[in-house]
């Protein structure tokens, strides 16, 4: 019996929140106990002791491991040693920063970048997303893709687990076998009116919205978000305003709590305006009991996941949503016709990647209708449909359940000797094929169970990509005008 468990030679809070990211188990490598039965697979980013380091050499060469080196140990292993490398193919961010090496009957892959180093980064810049020839609309966001850096460690510890003939086993990303569909409206300075056009359709279709209410702007009848049911409304500030400043951000955090709490709305998560993300309000929402935030300058596109904050997990979850609104289509100026087309693309893509989706729109801004056809297209799909509440809540159980999982290679069975997992595994053997399993059943060979077919992870041309990534000063003149015209609190 083998165990399924990511050992690793230094354990950082950024190691840990990326492993929640992709539910898998991850602990410090014990040395002292046999490497080939303890661990399914190793990540060593931190120099070893000579005994330690034979060990490592035995696991590949006799024990048929594998093995990742990052970036501040590559040297760690002689390169005579080495019989061979292959290129292995991978997203653009990361594809030339991969060596594939055999040692021995062990597969290792060398790193030339420190992954922990990549998650923690909280820098920004203006992207293009894939739209139409001459037509991608951009918006400020993390100058790190976190899902390419996801999905290319996922893709790492596969092929470790199959060279191995281990399967690769996760904690699924949704409550039900479907991926999750999400719809944020930050309110703004919307009208009555337009809060109302969007919750009719709400209604109509029974896809809940997570509003984030611009207290300033609705002060005067904030009671009407109380009569909106099957809702959930979080935070967005009192002003509509962005700083660096502790004092400011705090302040305007605790005015638009207190007016929403005394209307009786109790806010369990935020978003800051324009969202930016800084150390400032890192440091105040800290302070806060507020079980989610949402800044897609720190992450993007990809699963729910807890910062690094001070070297340390944020308390806050951080709930990524795609970035691209209405609004961002419409500077472009494209028709009202056609915005529904970009929403309808991107969902199918996701889809076909079994990723979540969670989009966002103003009330004031045009394109209100077309939720309607994704609406309907999410109902038709049969995506769970949850309020970031939901979403938080369990993310939470995802992340703190327990979960240790034994293989036997003669039987090929799952074995789990400690479960409080009430959700689904998501079990690759392949990289063609997967299974969906709740957690009580793994007691049982996987040849018992029905497959699926792996979804095909697609990249962009070189010309899409000449596109997204040409004229740059284009985006840098979008990004001054678009400071110049941030409120500042």
């Amino acid at each position: 019996m083998i165990r399924l468990c990511v050992g690793i030679s230094s354990l950082n809070a950024a190691w840990c929140s990326l492993f929640d990211q992709l539910g898998v188990n991850i602990e410090k490598i014990d040395f002292s106990s046999p490497l080939e039965n303890n661990y399914s697979c190793l990540i060593i980013n931190s120099t070893l002791n000579n005994e330690n380091k034979k060990e490592i050499y035995r696991y590949l060469d006799e024990g048929n491991g594998g093995v990742i080196l990052c970036e501040n140990v590559r040297s760690i292993f002689v390169h005579e040693q080495i019989k061979s490398h292959h290129p292995i193919s991978l997203p653009l961010d990361y594809s030339n920063a991969i060596e594939q090496y055999h040692l021995g009957n062990g597969l290792l892959f060398s790193i030339s970048f420190n992954p922990d180093v990549e998650f923690s980064c909280t820098k920004y810049k203006r992207k293009r997303f894939p739209f139409k020839k001459g037509c991608h609309p951009d918006e400020i966001v993390s100058s790190v893709n976190h899902e390419n850096l996801r999905l290319t460690i996922e893709i790492l510890i596969k092929k470790l687990h199959f060279h191995r003939n281990l399967p690769y086993v996760n904690k699924w990303h949704s409550p039900s076998k479907q991926p999750f569909f999400a719809f944020r409206v930050d309110t703004d300075y919307g009208s009555q009116d337009a809060i109302d056009e969007l919750y009719s359709i709400s209604s109509t279709y029974q896809v809940p919205i997570t509003w984030f209410l611009h207290v300033r702007a609705h002060e005067e009848w904030i009671h009407h978000f109380s009569s909106l049911e099957k809702q959930e409304i979080a935070l967005h500030g009192y002003e509509h305003g962005t700083s660096s400043s502790y004092e400011h951000i705090i302040n305007n955090i605790q005015q638009g709590k207190q007016i929403m709490t005394d209307a009786g709305l109790i806010p369990e998560g935020f978003c800051v305006p324009y969202a930016i993300w800084n150390k400032s309000l890192g440091d105040v929402l800290a302070t806060f009991n507020f079980k989610y935030s949402s800044e897609f300058t720190l992450g993007y596109d990809t699963t729910p996941f807890h910062p690094i904050h001070n070297e340390h997990q944020h308390p806050t979850l951080q709930i990524p949503i795609h970035p691209i609104c209405t609004g961002s289509l419409n500077r472009l100026n494209v028709p009202e016709s056609e915005m529904g087309d970009y929403f309808k693309k991107v969902l199918d893509t996701k889809i076909k990647q079994l990723q979540n989706i969670i989009f966002y729109h103003h009330p004031m801004q045009k394109g209100t209708q077309l939720w309607k056809s994704i609406f309907e297209e999410v109902n038709k799909l049969g995506l769970a449909t949850l309020t970031f509440t939901e979403i938080a809540n369990f993310w939470a159980h995802r992340k703190e359940a327990s979960l240790h999982l034994y293989f036997d290679k003669a039987t090929s069975t799952l074995t789990c000797k400690e479960n409080s997992f009430n959700y689904f595994l998501n079990v690759s053997v392949s990289f063609q094929e997967y299974f969906l399993l709740k957690a009580s059943e793994v007691h049982k060979p996987l040849t018992d169970f029905n497959s699926f077919p792996s979804p095909k992870i697609s990249y962009h041309t070189k010309e899409i990509l000449q596109e997204l990534y040409g004229n740059r000063f284009k985006l840098l003149k979008t990004s001054i005008f678009d400071w110049k015209n941030r409120k500042k609190l």
